[in-house]
């Protein structure tokens, strides 16, 4: 996981189309990888981390009052596509690009967000296979 934020967010500027466009490109990346080149249970952990990685959209959606299945669908539609800047459009109830619309974060805000969630992720993973081994060799 490590490795994938320091690929992802090696090549960042000062500022960047918001947080949810990176989050569902990241998403479709490990999905795509993870069904490529990771066998069994480490493909659930890192599919898991792709589907939690889209938690910022929902959320979006869910406080805007939209139909946030519904727009994830066709976030994920869009970017499948190659519409990296797809984002939920917030006028209109559904996906725009939102690089056309001026929609920019600073991308410390990005860097600092994934890597607190990625750096979470690592440690429960570490505790859960600490956790694992202790169970087996007691048993």
């Amino acid at each position: 996981m490590r490795l994938i934020f320091f690929l992802v967010f090696s090549r960042l500027d000062s500022a960047e189309p918001d947080h949810q466009i990176l989050q569902m490109e990241v998403s479709l990346y490990l999905h795509k990888f993870a069904d490529q080149n990771i066998p069994r249970k480490q493909q659930a952990i890192v599919k898991a981390f792709a589907k939690a990685l889209e938690v910022i959209p929902r959320q979006l959606c869910d406080n805007a009052g939209f139909d946030a299945t519904n727009i994830l669908t066709q976030l994920r539609v869009e970017h499948r596509k190659g519409n990296i800047w797809a984002g939920v459009d917030f006028d209109n109830e559904g996906v725009r690009d939102n690089l056309k619309a001026f929609v920019w974060e600073p991308s410390l805000v990005k860097v600092n967000a994934v890597q607190a969630a990625v750096e979470a992720s690592c440690l429960i993973l570490s505790v859960d296979e600490t956790i694992s081994m202790e169970l087996l060799l007691h048993s």
